[in-house]
C-alpha cells in the first residue's frame, strides 16, 4: 500500500531563511501531511524559492526519507549545502510545489511570528490562570505547592501545570542544557533534579518557557513538571494519565469527547454549576460545541432548566452559554464567552508587514503596513489595522456588541455617507482575552462588503452571514 500524503492550502505569508539569507517566501504554500509522521511541512511552489537554491541530489540516501517522496534537492545557501533538503512528491498531487525539510533552515516565520518545528495544526493551546490546588512530589521529597498554577490545555495531551517560581522549591533543580522548539508555544528550557535527589529518572523533570509566543504568554517564566516523572496531585487527587473517557461518536452524526477543564456556571453570583467532569458534545449538525455536566455536579436549583442527553446517561446540557438562564460561565478561574471553546478551532493573531489598503466604491477607508493578520479555523482571514491607519473621521459607532469564546467582547461602527455598506461593518476588541492581546483596539472590517486589497492584490470577498442589518437607503 503506497505512503499517503495529504496537502492542504495556507493563506499564511511563509518565508525560510538558511545562513542569513532568504531562501524561501510564498504566499501559496499547502501544509502537507505525511502517513507516519506527527509534525506537518511545507510544500511551497519552486518559482517561490531562491534562484539556484535547490539543485538536484546525487544522493541515494533519502530515497524513503519522507513517505510518497521522490526527485531530492539539495539546498545551496553561500558556502553552506544540506542535502535532500527539499523533494518532489510522486503521483503529481503537487506537480509545482516541493516539500521541504523543517530542519534544513535556520529560521521560519509565519507572516512577522517566527515558527518553531512545523506548521501550527488546528488544536487549540490555552493557558488558563486557577486557584486548582497542585502538589508536586517525588519519593516523599515535596518540589512545589500552588494554589495559582496555570493550566495549559493543548490538543489531546494531558494538561501541564504552569507553576509560579516561588511556588517551587529551586534547590531541588539544576539547569539542563536541553532546549526545544514549540510550534505553539515557543523555545522551552529544561530541569533536572539536582545531584542526589534521583539520579535515575530518564531525564528532565520539568520545563519552562521564558518567552512563550504571545497566545501562552501567561506561562512566562513559570515551571511545569512532568507528570512522567514525578507524582502530581491536583485538589487532593493524583493526576489521572488519561483522559476519563475517549472520544464518542455516534450513528446520527452525534460526537462527544472529555475535558479536563474545571468548569462553573454562576447565575446571581451562586455557583450552580461546579464540574471536573464535564464533556464537549456536538450535536448533528452544529459546528460548535456545549458542555455535558454529571447530574451531581448541577445544582438542583438549575436542574429543572437543563436537558438531559439520552447518549451520555445521566448528563445534563444547558445548551449554548448565552440565553440559557446563566449569568457566566467559567473554565479554570477565565471568563468565557458564548460556547465552549472548540479544542479543534485555533485563532492565530500574527503581526505582519503585508501592506493592506480598505475601500469601498473606490474611496480608501484605510491603509497600514503593519497589520495583525488574523487566521481563524473554518473562518476568513481577517486583517486588524492599527487605529492610526484608519479614516476615523468616517466611522460612527453603534450599538451592537457581540462576543467570541475565543477573542472577547466587541464593539461596532458604521461608515458615515456609505449607503452602499451594511450597519457595523467595523469592529474592534478593546479588551480582548489575554490569548489575543495584539488585538487590542485594533479595528477590522468586513471583508465581505469592502474591497481588501493585500501587497497590491484584490481579495476575493467571502461569503458570510455578517452583518446582518442593512443601512437604511439615503434619500437624495
Amino acid at each position: 500500500m503506497e505512503d499517503r500524503v495529504t496537502a492542504a492550502p495556507t493563506s499564511r505569508w511563509i518565508r525560510a531563511y538558511k545562513d542569513g539569507r532568504l531562501v524561501v517566501d510564498t504566499r501559496r504554500a499547502r501544509v502537507v501531511g505525511e502517513d507516519g509522521k506527527a509534525a506537518g511541512l511545507y510544500a511551497v511552489p519552486l518559482a517561490d524559492v531562491a534562484p539556484g537554491a535547490l539543485r538536484p541530489s546525487a544522493g541515494e540516501h533519502a530515497g524513503a526519507a519522507h513517505a510518497g517522496a521522490t526527485e531530492y534537492f539539495d539546498l545551496h545557501a553561500g558556502d553552506v549545502v544540506v542535502a535532500a533538503a527539499a523533494w518532489r512528491y510522486r503521483g503529481g498531487a503537487l506537480p509545482e510545489h516541493v516539500g521541504l525539510a523543517w530542519d534544513a533552515f535556520d529560521q521560519w516565520y509565519e507572516e512577522d511570528v517566527e515558527g518553531f518545528v512545523g506548521p501550527r495544526h488546528a488544536h487549540r493551546v490555552d493557558a488558563l490562570p486557577s486557584s486548582r490546588h497542585v502538589r508536586v512530589s517525588l519519593r516523599g521529597r515535596e518540589l512545589a505547592v500552588s494554589d495559582r498554577p496555570v493550566i495549559a490545555f493543548e490538543g489531546t495531551q494531558p494538561p501541564r501545570f504552569y507553576l509560579h517560581r516561588d511556588d517551587v522549591d529551586l534547590t531541588s533543580l539544576a539547569r539542563s542544557d536541553l532546549r526545544t522548539g514549540c510550534p505553539y508555544k515557543g523555545w522551552a528550557s529544561y530541569w533536572d533534579l539536582a545531584g542526589g535527589i534521583a539520579d535515575d529518572l530518564p531525564g528532565p523533570v520539568a520545563s519552562s518557557y521564558e518567552e512563550p509566543l504571545p497566545e501562552v504568554g501567561a506561562i512566562a517564566g513559570r515551571i511545569a513538571f512532568f507528570a512522567e516523572h514525578v507524582d502530581v496531585e491536583v485538589d487532593g487527587e493524583p493526576l489521572a494519565p488519561t483522559p476519563r473517557r475517549a472520544p464518542m461518536t455516534g450513528a446520527d452524526g452525534w460526537r462527544a469527547e472529555p475535558s479536563r477543564r474545571w468548569v462553573r456556571g454562576v447565575r446571581d453570583d451562586a455557583t450552580l454549576v461546579d464540574s471536573r467532569r464535564a464533556i464537549l458534545t456536538w450535536a448533528p449538525g452544529e459546528s460548535v460545541p456545549v458542555y455535558a455536566f454529571p447530574v451531581d455536579d448541577v445544582h438542583p436549583d438549575a436542574r429543572w432548566t437543563a436537558k438531559a442527553l439520552p447518549a451520555l446517561g445521566g448528563h445534563l446540557t444547558f445548551g449554548r452559554f448565552l440565553g440559557s438562564g446563566f449569568d457566566r460561565w467559567y473554565e479554570e478561574d477565565e471568563e468565557v464567552f458564548v460556547h465552549p471553546r472548540d479544542p479543534h478551532v485555533r485563532v492565530d493573531a500574527l503581526p505582519s508587514s503585508r501592506h493592506v489598503r480598505i475601500e469601498s466604491d473606490g474611496v480608501l477607508l484605510a491603509e497600514t503596513r503593519a497589520p495583525v493578520v488574523v487566521f481563524e479555523t473554518g473562518l476568513p482571514t481577517r486583517h486588524y489595522l492599527p487605529p492610526e491607519d484608519v479614516d476615523r473621521e468616517r466611522l460612527e459607532p453603534t450599538n451592537l456588541r457581540t462576543a467570541c469564546p475565543y477573542k472577547g467582547t466587541a464593539g461596532y461602527w458604521s461608515v458615515r455617507d456609505a449607503p452602499e455598506l451594511p450597519d457595523d461593518v467595523v469592529w474592534s476588541y478593546p479588551s480582548p482575552l489575554p490569548a489575543q492581546e495584539a488585538l487590542r483596539d485594533r479595528l477590522a472590517f468586513f471583508d465581505e462588503h469592502v474591497d481588501v486589497l493585500v501587497d497590491g492584490v484584490l481579495q476575493k470577498r467571502p461569503a458570510s452571514r455578517w452583518p446582518r442589518r442593512r443601512r437604511a437607503a439615503v434619500a437624495s
